[in-house]
């Protein structure tokens, strides 16, 4: 590190600077950037926020007892599914082992709905998440609508994903939110790379992947301003441009927290783990196009 010179004491008035002065003075430039001692610092209030770049400050920098409960990120997730006619269906809480109460439902008009609450088919010696059962008395299918807020500090890739008939494209379920289906239910991308891996069948179903972008994201948020969800803005304003072929997301998103976070003592750093997730080969990718007289 550079020495820093103190030269205040060093001039009078007339006098010539020497080599040598010429040369701390050079130096003192390099020895407060360098922050050495005895060398001015920046103003408490020179950093503002306009000098930051969006995503750059990481987690490393950020001290855990700084994350105050005002600084907590709620994060809502989305899932849908069709209920057939006089059933019900379980559905798994998309906020998962990071959801709270705070759970809306919603059906279609008619009052055929009814949320039995939550269930578990079986209960055997080991644990399993519970899931919330909606049931349709109509005679018709219809579809059923989970909303749920979940703790999260990720949410660097969003997701919107559709199952549907692979024959008459028949959309069965959809799920949305900030975050890849497999954070919230604590599971690796291979074990869960979509929320219907119980139903799914490569020969019946097919999947989609849409990951709006920051501008697109930020165009629906400023039209949910009317209270709608992030879903329903989609529903009702866009459909699926099926002729592009978006790439799949390439960089490395938040997954899960480790094994050890459990064990660690409050205020000790938790490096989350982030990885890419594999795009299993029946999995195809589509973008969003307003519809048709959509503004």
């Amino acid at each position: 590190m550079t020495t820093w010179t103190d030269l205040s004491a060093s001039f009078a008035f007339g006098t010539k600077l020497t080599s040598s002065q010429v040369q701390q003075l050079r130096d003192n430039i390099t020895a407060a950037f360098e922050k050495a001692g005895g060398a001015p610092v920046l103003a408490d209030d020179y950093i503002v926020t306009v000098m930051i770049t969006d995503g750059n400050v990481t987690e490393a920098k950020i001290a855990s007892e700084s994350i105050t409960q005002g600084k907590v990120k709620i994060s809502w997730a989305t899932s849908t599914h069709a209920v057939n006619g006089s059933d019900s269906y379980d559905f798994t809480l998309p906020g998962g082992v990071y959801g709270l109460m705070a759970v809306q439902v919603k059906g279609p008009d008619g009052g055929y709905f009814t949320c039995d609450g939550i269930r578990q088919s079986a209960i055997t010696s080991t644990y399993s998440y519970v899931k919330l059962r909606m049931s349709n008395s109509d005679a018709s299918p219809h579809d059923g609508y989970v909303y749920q807020a979940y703790i999260t500090s990720s949410g660097e890739v969003f997701w919107y994903m559709i199952m549907r008939d692979k024959t008459t494209k028949d959309i069965i379920a959809k799920y949305c939110g900030p975050d890849h289906p497999c954070m919230p239910q604590q599971k690796t991308p291979e074990e869960y790379p979509h929320p219907w891996v119980d139903e799914f069948d490569p020969e019946k179903h097919e999947i989609i992947v849409i990951n709006p972008d920051k501008d697109m994201l930020e165009e629906i948020r400023l039209k949910r301003e009317d209270g709608r969800t992030v879903l329903e803005v989609i529903e009702d304003e866009y459909e699926l441009d099926e002729e592009s072929k978006p790439a799949w997301p390439d960089r490395k998103i938040t997954t899960r927290l480790p094994p050890e976070w459990e064990r660690a003592k409050v205020g000790d750093p938790i490096e989350p783990i982030k990885e890419k997730i594999p795009r299993p080969d029946y999995i195809k990718t589509a973008a969003l196009k307003l519809k048709r007289g959509g503004l």
